[in-house]
C-alpha cells in the first residue's frame, strides 16, 4: 500500500470479546464496522511498519568493524611502547651478568651442578636412616617396656600365689598340730566320753543315750535310753568311719 492510501485510510479495533480481531488494527474502507463480529469499531493509529531486516545486518556489521579496528589499534601502540624498554633492559641485563669462569679440560660439564644434586641425596639419605633409627628404638623401648610390665604382673602373681598356699599351710598345720584332749561332755540327749576339739566331740569317743534319738542324722537306726555307741566323732557329729550301736546287747556296726 503507498503512503498517500495509508494516510487517507482509517483504521479500527474490534473491543468485543472472543472475536478473532479482538484488538487488532483493522484497515476500513467505509462503515467501521468488525468484519466478523459486525460490531461497532473504535478508530486507532495506523500500525507502524516494520523495520526492514537490512537495517539490523548493517547496524551489526558497523559494530563488529568498530570493535576489530579497536582491538588492532590498541594493540599496535602498546607494542609499539614497549619495544625501546626491552631493548634497555637486555642490554643492562648483558652488561651487569656475571663473568663465568672458564672450564678446566679435565672438570666435566655440570659438575657444579650436579654436586648440590648429590648433596640433597646424601642428605634425604641421612634423614631416612635418622627416621628409621628413631623408630627402630621407639619400637624396641615400647618391647621393652612391655616385657618389664608383664614380668612385673607375672612376679606379683606369683607372689600372691605363695603367700596363699603359705597361708593355707599355716591354717592346715594350725588345725593339725591341735591335738583332741580326753573329756566328757554332756549333750542333754547323751553323755559323751572322749576326745574333745572346742568343746565338742572330735575324735574316738562314746556316746550313752539318756533320750531316743536318731544316731546319725540321715539313718534310720535310732537309739534308746541306756544304748551305747562307740566310733569316730567330728565336730560334734558322727562321722569319721564305722561305729558299734549296742541296743539290749545286740551290737550292730553302722557305716555314717
Amino acid at each position: 500500500m503507498r503512503k498517500s492510501e495509508r494516510r487517507i485510510q482509517k483504521y479500527g479495533k474490534c473491543m468485543k470479546e472472543g472475536c478473532e480481531n479482538y484488538r487488532k488494527a483493522l484497515p476500513v474502507v467505509g462503515e467501521m464496522i468488525c468484519p466478523k463480529c459486525k460490531q461497532k469499531l473504535i478508530e486507532c493509529p495506523p500500525p507502524t511498519p516494520p523495520t526492514p531486516i537490512w537495517k539490523y545486518v548493517a547496524g551489526g556489521c558497523l559494530a563488529l568493524a568498530v570493535c576489530v579496528g579497536g582491538y588492532y589499534g590498541i594493540s599496535s601502540w602498546l607494542n609499539s611502547s614497549d619495544t625501546p624498554n626491552t631493548v634497555v633492559e637486555e642490554n643492562q641485563g648483558a652488561a651487569n651478568a656475571p663473568e663465568q669462569l672458564p672450564q678446566t679440560a679435565n672438570e666435566p660439564k655440570g659438575k657444579q651442578q650436579e654436586e648440590p644434586k648429590a648433596q640433597t641425596d646424601d642428605d634425604g639419605e641421612k634423614l631416612v636412616d635418622q627416621t628409621l633409627k628413631n623408630k627402630e628404638a621407639a619400637e624396641a623401648e615400647a618391647a621393652a617396656k612391655a616385657k618389664a610390665e608383664a614380668e612385673a604382673k607375672a612376679k606379683a602373681a606369683a607372689e600372691a600365689k605363695k603367700k596363699k598356699q603359705q597361708t593355707s599351710t599355716s591354717t592346715k598345720t594350725t588345725t593339725e598340730t591341735t591335738p583332741a584332749v580326753a573329756g566328757s561332755i554332756n549333750l542333754g540327749y547323751a553323755t559323751y566320753t572322749g576326745q574333745t576339739k572346742n568343746g565338742k566331740p572330735h575324735g574316738k569317743g562314746k556316746l550313752v543315750y539318756k533320750q531316743t534319738r536318731k544316731i546319725v542324722a540321715s539313718q534310720s537306726h535310732t537309739a534308746a535310753p541306756g544304748d551305747t555307741y562307740e566310733g569316730q566323732f567330728r565336730d560334734g557329729k558322727v562321722s569319721g568311719g564305722p561305729g558299734v550301736w549296742t541296743h539290749g546287747g545286740v551290737q550292730t556296726t553302722i557305716n555314717p
